[in-house]
C-alpha cells in the first residue's frame, strides 16, 4: 500500500516539475494537458499544485488571473480551485453553505414551482418546473450553480439567455421568462422539450437513412436561423438536439446555447471573455479551429463541422473519431487528432465496425452491405465536405448544406465530390513538410546522378549505335512486315465477319426460297436449297421444312411447262396422262417417269382426256375458248376430239365440231366403243362411237352437261353426273341409262357436285357429299344406302372449299379401299368396315386436280396445278409431318408442354382441361374446367404441379396423380397463368393480378389492373412479370416489392384497333432481356425500359408469341392460322406454316425445341415436328386413332364408364393389341364428357 502511494506521488511530482520547467522555458503549458495523463483521484491531488504554479508565474508576468475562467474550465473541481486561489492570495469570497441547497425540488422560484432536475451543465442546473400564473404549464428553468455566480459565469449565463431570446424558430427552444432567485442567483425559463437525443430517437424508431436525412434537414434550417441572428452555437451534438413528437410527427429542438458566440452583436453588457488556451465545446464534435486554440476566429463554419459530425453519427451510429480513443487520449493528443487526422468515410467506417455494423444497420432497417451501398458515393462526399480541416472547403452556410442534402434526396446531382489530387498532394506536403524536404533532397541527388549516368551512357551508346546502324534497316523492315501481317489479320477478320454475315443472309434467303418452292410442290428444288444451307446455321425452321418435304414423298414427275390442269391415270395406273391449258398432252410411264407421248393439238384448251381399258389408245378433247354459260356456245366456239395410239402417237381418227363442243369422254370396258358429250348453245347429245373408225353408233339428246360419265363394269349401263351450267358449284343430277336402249333407268337431283366412282362389283356408286360426307348409292335403284364422314374433316376451317363438299372419290384396284378428298385432307377408307385407315394432310388444296390409287394400291397419285410440282406419289400409310389432336370443341384456349416434354396440358372452350401423351397424342387425363372467353394453363418449372384457370377460379393439381391441391374460386376472370421462376408462387392475371404461395395456398399480393390483362410472362430473376392489357399497354410488376410500373403506353387510337382487342400478346427473351409485343398485324421488340427497338409486320392479327430458348427465333401465331418463325437477329420471317386451325391462340415449344405445339380456335392442338417419329410411335398413333373411334362409337351406346368398359371387352372385333389402348382412352372420359376423335 505504501509503495502504491509513493508511486502515485512520484507521478504527480514529476508532472508538476515538468509543468514548472515549461513555464520557466516560457512555453505557457496547459493545465488540462498535464492532468490528462492522470487518473481521476490523482487529478484532485495534482490540480491545486498545478494551479499554484501557474498563478505564481502569471503574477511574475504581471497577469491578473481570472477566477471565473478557472471555474468554467474545471466546473467539477470548483472547491479545489477556490482553495488554491485562497492559498495564493486569499481573494475569493467564501462559499455560503446555504446556497448549495437553497433551491430544491418543491421550492418556488418566482412564479415557478420546481418539480425535478432534468439536466446539469458547466454553469447551471435545469429543472422541470410548473408555471402557476397567468397560465398553468410546465417549463424548463435553468439556475446558475451555487458557487458559480462570479461575474464571468453570470455573463455567460446571460449570454445564453439572450442568445435564445434573440431567436424565434420552431426548432429552437424558446425563452419564456427570466429573473433572479431570492438568493440572488439569476435564472431563465425556456419551453420544456420532452425529447430524447436525435441519435437515440432515430435508433429507437429504426429510421432509415433517408428518414434520418429529413430530420437532419430540419436541424440545418434551425442552425441557419441562429446564424442569421448572428449566433454560433459552438456545441452542436446529439444531446443538444432533442426530438419530441407533435401529433405523432418528430420535431427536433436545439437546446443549450451555453457556449454560444455572437458574430454581429453583443449578447450582454457584462464582460464576456474566453481565456487564452481554453477549448470551448465537446471534443468529439469540435471543429479543428476550436481545438487549435489560436488567434483564428471561430465563425459559423465551425457549426457546419459539428453538423457534419452529427450527420456522420446519424448515418453510421458512431462519431468520425473513436469515442474510446478520444476519452483516453492526452489533452494535446486529442487536439492533434482533431486538427490533423482525416476521419474515414462513412461507408468505409461501416466496413470496419465489425459486429457493431450489424447493430447499426439494424437500427437503420437494413443490413451492413446495403448500408455501405447507400452511404458510398454522394453521402460520403457530403459528409466529408462538412468535415474538411480547411473551413474554406466546407459548405459556407447551413442552408447550403441543407440544399445539398435536399438535392441528394431528390435524386439530383450534388456539388460535393472527392478531393482533387492537387488538394491531397498539398495537404500531404503541409502535414509531412520535413519528410518531404528530405525526400526532395534525396530525389535531387538521384536526379543529378541519373543525369550524370545518362550523359555517360549517351557517350557510350553513340559508339554502339554506329555498330548497329546496319541492323536498323532490318528492324524497320521487320516492323513493316509485322504491320503488314497485322493489316492482313485485320482484313482477314473483317472478311470473316462479312462472310459470316453473308452466310447468315444466304441462309435466310435459302430458307425463304425453299419454302416458296415447297409451296409450289417443287420438292427437288426445295430440298436442294435446304442442302445448300450451312450445317452450323440450321435451326428449327430448316429441320421442320426438311421433315415436311421428306416425310411422305415417294416420287415426283415433271409436268407441262405451264398452264398445268391435271392428270388422268390409265385403268391399271401404269401410265399417266398430264395436260394443261396450252393444248399439250403428255403420257409418261408411272413407274419410271419416261415420256411415251407428246401431243400438241391445233386448239389450246384440253378439256377431256381418257385412256382405253388396256391403255393403248388415248382420247383427247380440245376447245378454243372457255364458255361461262350455255349461251356462250356459238359460232365463235370450236372443238375437236382425237383418238391416238399411245405408243406411236399416230392419229386413229378425229371428230371436229365447228360450232359446238366435245366434252366428257369415256371408253367402254371392252374397249370397242367410246361415249362422248357433244353440245351446242341450245342442247347437246350423248353419242356412242366405234373406237377404230369413229363411226357414230347412237345419239341421245340432253339439255344438261355431263360433268362425268362412267360405264358399269359389264358395260351394260352408263352413269352420268349432269350439270345445268359449266359451273361445278351448281347442283347436279345423277342418272343411270341402259346402253342398249338408251333409256333412263333412274335419276337423282343432288344439291352439290362431286366426282363419282363405281365399285368393282358394279353394285355401288360412290359420291362425295356436302358437309364433308361420303355417300353410297345402290346402282340398280338409285337409292342412297349409306352416308358417313371422317370427323377430322368436320373441323371448321376457313380455307375449305365453299360448300364443305368431298370433291374426289376413288376406288383402289383391288376394291378393298377407297379414298375421299376434301380440301387438304385425303382419307383412305376400308371398304368393308367403312372406317378410315389413314388421313393425310396434303400441302396444297385449291390447286389439287386429281387424286387416285397407284397400280399396286400402295401409293396415292396426286396432281397439282403448280407447274413446277407436277405429279407427286405418296405412301398410302405415310403419316403427316404434324400430329393433330382435335380433342376440344369450340376452340383450344391455351396449351403448354410439361418441363420434361412428355406431356401436354391444354384447355378448351368446351369446358375441359386435358393432358396428352406428346408422343402418341393419346389423352391421359381430363377434367371439367368451365370457361367463358378466358382460360389458361401452366406447369411449374419442376413439372410436379400444374394449374388451370376458368370460370370456377384457379386450381392447382399434382401432375403425377392429378389430385387437386388448391382451389381459389374468386379468381374466375384469369386469362393468363404463370408460375414464378422458383415455382413457389403462382400468378393469375385478368381484370386483376393475383399472386399465391403455392406451398401454403395463401394469397400474397393482389394488384387491380385498370384494364384487362391479356398476356403475362415471367421475367428471369428478381420476381418480375411483364404483362399487356387489352389497350396494348405494357406493365412491369415486381412481386417482391408489391408494385407495378408502366413500361410502355400504347398511343394507337381506338378506331385503329380492331373490335376484338384480345390480339394483344407478348413474349420475353431472357437472353436479350427484351420483350416482343404482338398487336394487330405487327410485332414490336422493346427493351426492358419500354424503348422500341424494331417493328415486324405480319399479314394478319398476331394472337400469340413465344421465343426459342436461345432467343434467336420467335414463334408467332395469327388469326388466319399461320405459324410464323422469325429470325430475331435479322428480323426476317423465315418460315410460315399454314395450319388447319382457324386461328392460333397459343404456342409452346417443347423443352428440346424439336416440336412446337399450337392451340387453335378450331379446337385442335397441332404438334409441328422436325423429326419423323419411330415406327413404334407411328404404330401407336394408329392404334390411338383407331381406338378413339371405337370408344366414341361404343360410348354412344353406353350410359356409364363401367358399361363402356364392358362393351369394349365383349367386342370380338377389337384385337388384343387394340383393347388396352381403348380401355386407357375410355378411362379418361367420365360423366358427360364429349368424345372427340384423334388424327395424325
Amino acid at each position: 500500500m505504501h509503495e502504491d502511494t509513493s508511486a502515485q506521488q512520484a507521478r504527480i511530482d514529476a508532472i508538476c516539475v515538468e509543468f514548472e520547467n515549461a513555464w520557466q522555458r516560457g512555453e505557457e503549458p496547459c493545465i488540462e494537458s498535464a492532468l490528462a495523463e492522470l487518473s481521476v483521484p490523482d487529478r484532485s491531488i495534482a490540480l491545486p499544485q498545478l494551479l499554484l504554479i501557474e498563478l505564481e508565474y502569471l503574477q511574475k508576468a504581471q497577469v491578473v488571473p481570472d477566477v471565473d475562467d478557472y471555474l468554467l474550465r474545471f466546473p467539477q473541481d470548483a472547491t479545489l480551485v477556490r482553495l488554491a486561489m485562497r492559498v495564493f492570495e486569499d481573494e475569493l469570497p467564501p462559499i455560503d453553505p446555504a446556497q448549495v441547497i437553497a433551491e430544491s425540488i418543491g421550492s418556488e422560484v418566482g412564479r415557478y414551482k420546481l418539480l425535478e432536475p432534468i439536466g446539469e451543465g458547466g454553469m447551471g442546473v435545469v429543472f422541470m418546473a410548473e408555471q402557476q400564473r397567468p397560465v398553468r404549464r410546465r417549463v424548463a428553468l435553468k439556475i446558475i450553480k451555487p458557487g458559480m455566480d462570479s461575474k464571468h459565469v453570470i455573463a455567460r449565463f446571460e449570454a445564453e439567455r439572450q442568445a435564445l431570446a434573440i431567436m424565434d424558430h420552431a426548432n429552437i427552444a424558446r425563452v419564456l421568462d427570466a429573473g433572479t432567485t431570492e438568493t440572488g442567483r439569476p435564472y431563465f425559463v425556456m419551453e420544456l422539450v420532452r425529447g430524447i437525443p436525435i441519435t437515440e430517437f432515430c435508433d429507437l424508431n429504426k429510421l432509415k437513412a433517408q428518414e434520418r436525412l429529413y430530420l437532419f434537414l430540419v436541424v440545418c434550417h434551425a442552425v441557419q436561423h441562429a446564424h442569421t441572428k448572428g449566433i454560433i452555437h459552438r456545441d452542436i451534438k446529439p444531446t443538444n438536439v432533442l426530438v419530441t413528437l407533435h401529433d405523432g410527427v418528430p420535431v427536433p429542438k436545439i437546446i443549450d446555447f451555453g457556449v454560444a458566440k455572437a458574430t454581429g452583436q453583443r449578447l450582454t453588457e457584462r464582460t464576456l471573455f474566453t481565456s487564452f488556451g481554453q477549448m470551448v465545446g465537446t471534443p468529439l464534435y469540435m471543429s479543428p479551429e476550436q481545438a487549435e486554440l489560436s488567434g483564428l476566429d471561430v465563425d459559423t463554419r465551425s457549426d457546419i463541422y459539428s453538423l457534419g459530425v452529427l450527420l456522420y453519427e446519424l448515418l453510421t451510429g458512431t462519431t468520425p473519431f473513436d469515442r474510446q480513443r478520444m476519452q483516453t487520449a492526452a489533452y494535446d493528443e486529442m487536439r492533434r487528432i482533431i486538427r490533423e487526422e482525416e476521419p474515414e468515410k462513412p461507408s468505409t467506417r461501416v466496413s470496419t465496425m465489425g459486429k457493431a455494423s450489424v447493430v447499426a444497420s439494424s437500427h437503420r432497417s437494413t443490413d451492413p452491405t446495403k448500408l455501405r451501398q447507400q452511404l458510398r458515393g454522394e453521402l460520403d462526399w457530403i459528409v466529408m465536405k462538412t468535415l474538411e480541416k480547411d473551413r474554406n472547403r466546407r459548405y459556407l452556410t447551413a442552408s447550403d448544406l441543407a440544399a445539398e442534402v435536399t438535392r441528394y434526396l431528390n435524386g439530383e446531382p450534388v456539388d460535393a465530390g472527392p478531393p482533387s489530387t492537387t488538394y491531397r498532394l498539398r495537404k500531404f506536403v503541409t502535414r509531412y513538410r520535413s519528410q518531404v524536404v528530405v525526400a526532395c533532397g534525396f530525389l535531387t541527388v538521384v536526379l543529378v546522378s541519373a543525369v550524370l549516368a545518362g550523359f555517360l551512357y549517351v557517350q557510350a551508346s553513340q559508339a554502339h549505335k554506329k555498330s548497329v546502324a546496319a541492323g536498323a534497316d532490318l528492324i524497320v523492315e521487320r516492323d513493316r512486315a509485322q504491320k503488314a501481317r497485322n493489316r492482313a489479320e485485320e482484313e482477314k477478320s473483317r472478311a470473316n465477319a462479312q462472310a459470316e454475315e453473308l452466310e447468315k443472309r444466304v441462309y435466310d434467303l435459302n430458307i425463304i426460297n425453299a419454302q416458296t418452292a415447297a409451296d409450289r410442290d417443287n420438292v427437288s428444288e426445295s430440298l436442294a436449297l435446304l442442302n445448300s444451307c450451312s450445317p452450323v446455321r440450321r435451326d428449327w425452321e430448316w429441320h421442320r421444312l426438311n421433315h415436311q418435304l421428306r416425310h411422305f414423298i415417294a416420287a415426283e414427275y415433271p409436268c407441262p411447262p405451264q398452264d398445268f390442269m391435271g392428270v388422268i391415270p390409265s385403268a391399271d395406273a401404269s401410265k399417266l396422262a398430264t395436260f394443261g391449258d396450252n393444248g399439250l398432252v403428255r403420257v409418261v410411264d408411272a413407274s419410271t417417269g419416261h415420256e411415251l407421248l407428246d401431243d400438241r393439238g391445233e386448239l389450246h384448251l384440253v378439256r377431256s382426256v381418257a385412256f382405253s381399258p388396256n391403255a393403248d389408245l388415248l382420247g383427247v378433247a380440245r376447245w378454243n375458248n372457255q364458255p361461262l354459260t350455255r349461251s356462250d356456245i356459238g359460232t365463235s366456239m370450236q372443238s375437236d376430239f382425237r383418238v391416238l395410239h399411245v405408243d406411236t402417237g399416230k392419229l386413229l381418227w378425229k371428230l371436229r365440231e365447228p360450232e359446238g363442243l366435245v366434252g366428257a369422254a369415256q371408253f367402254s370396258p371392252d374397249g370397242r366403243s367410246i361415249a362422248l358429250w357433244r353440245g351446242g348453245s341450245t342442247q347437246g347429245h350423248i353419242t356412242l362411237h366405234e373406237v377404230t373408225s369413229g363411226e357414230e353408233i347412237w345419239s341421245v339428246p340432253t339439255e344438261q352437261w355431263p360433268f362425268e360419265m362412267r360405264f358399269s363394269p359389264d358395260g351394260r349401263r352408263m352413269y352420268f353426273n349432269f350439270l345445268s351450267e359449266f359451273n361445278l358449284s351448281q347442283p347436279s343430277t345423277l342418272a343411270c341409262w341402259c346402253v342398249d336402249t338408251q333409256e333412263e333407268l333412274w335419276s337423282i337431283d343432288r344439291p352439290v357436285t362431286s366426282e363419282m366412282e363405281i365399285s368393282g362389283d358394279g353394285q355401288s356408286l360412290l359420291t362425295g357429299g356436302p358437309d364433308h360426307t361420303v355417300q353410297i348409292w345402290d346402282t340398280s335403284s338409285g337409292q342412297q344406302i349409306d352416308e358417313f364422314a371422317n370427323e377430322v374433316n368436320d373441323m371448321p376451317y376457313s380455307s375449305r372449299n365453299a360448300y364443305g363438299v368431298v370433291g374426289t372419290v376413288n376406288f383402289s384396284h383391288d376394291g378393298k379401299y377407297f379414298l375421299s378428298r376434301c380440301d387438304r385432307y385425303i382419307t383412305v377408307w376400308d371398304w368393308s368396315t367403312r372406317k378410315p385407315r389413314n388421313t393425310l394432310l396434303h400441302p396444297q388444296s385449291k390447286n389439287t386436280r386429281h387424286t387416285s390409287f397407284s397400280a399396286n394400291d400402295q401409293h396415292l397419285i396426286l396432281a397439282d396445278s403448280r407447274f413446277e410440282a407436277g405429279v407427286i406419289v405418296r405412301d398410302i400409310d405415310s403419316v403427316g409431318s404434324e400430329l393433330t389432336l382435335p380433342g376440344h370443341t369450340g376452340g383450344t384456349r391455351a396449351v403448354q408442354y410439361s418441363p420434361n416434354g412428355r406431356e401436354l396440358l391444354s384447355i378448351g372452350w368446351d369446358g375441359t382441361a386435358r393432358t396428352w401423351d406428346s408422343a402418341t397424342g393419346q389423352v391421359t387425363w381430363m377434367t371439367r374446367v368451365p370457361v367463358d372467353k378466358r382460360g389458361a394453363v401452366a406447369y411449374s418449372p419442376t413439372g410436379d404441379k400444374m394449374a388451370t384457370a376458368g370460370a370456377e377460379g384457379v386450381k392447382v393439381w399434382k401432375t403425377k396423380t392429378k389430385t387437386l391441391l388448391h382451389h381459389w374460386p374468386d379468381a374466375n376472370t384469369a386469362s393468363c397463368l404463370k408460375f414464378n421462376v422458383d415455382g413457389n408462387m403462382l400468378v393469375a392475371a385478368g381484370y386483376s393480378l393475383k399472386v399465391w404461395n403455392v406451398s401454403t395456398g395463401s394469397q400474397v399480393w393482389q394488384h387491380d389492373a385498370a384494364d384487362e390483362i391479356l398476356d403475362l410472362k415471367v421475367i428471369a430473376g428478381a420476381g418480375r412479370l411483364a404483362m399487356i392489357d387489352d389497350l396494348g399497354n405494357v406493365d412491369l410488376a415486381h412481386i417482391d416489392r408489391r408494385e407495378s410500373k408502366r413500361l410502355h403506353s400504347e398511343t394507337m387510337s381506338i378506331p385503329e384497333k380492331r373490335a376484338d382487342s384480345s390480339s394483344e400478346c407478348l413474349a420475353y427473351d431472357q437472353n436479350g432481356d427484351r420483350i416482343a409485343v404482338g398487336r394487330l398485324d405487327r410485332i414490336e421488340f422493346r427493351d426492358m425500359q419500354g424503348n422500341l427497338q424494331q417493328t415486324l409486320h405480319n399479314e394478319d392479327t398476331v394472337l400469340c408469341l413465344e421465343f426459342s430458348g436461345d432467343g434467336s427465333r420467335l414463334f408467332a401465331g395469327d388469326a388466319s392460322g399461320v405459324l410464323s418463325i422469325w429470325n430475331t437477329e435479322s428480323c426476317v420471317k423465315l418460315l410460315h406454316l399454314q395450319t388447319p386451325q382457324q386461328g392460333i391462340l397459343g404456342v409452346s415449344p417443347s423443352p428440346d425445341e424439336k416440336t412446337v405445339a399450337t392451340a387453335g380456335s378450331d379446337g385442335t392442338v397441332v404438334l409441328w415436328e422436325t423429326l419423323r417419329p419411330s415406327e413404334d410411335v407411328i404404330a401407336k398413333r394408329r392404334l390411338v386413332h383407331e381406338a378413339t373411334q371405337i370408344v366414341a362409337a361404343q360410348y354412344a351406346e353406353s350410359g356409364t364408364l363401367e358399361e363402356l368398359r364392358s362393351l369394349l371387352k365383349s367386342d370380338a372385333t377389337i384385337s388384343d393389341q387394340l383393347l388396352p389402348v381403348a380401355l386407357e382412352i375410355a378411362n379418361t372420359y367420365g360423366g358427360d364428357f364429349p368424345m372427340q376423335e384423334f388424327s395424325n
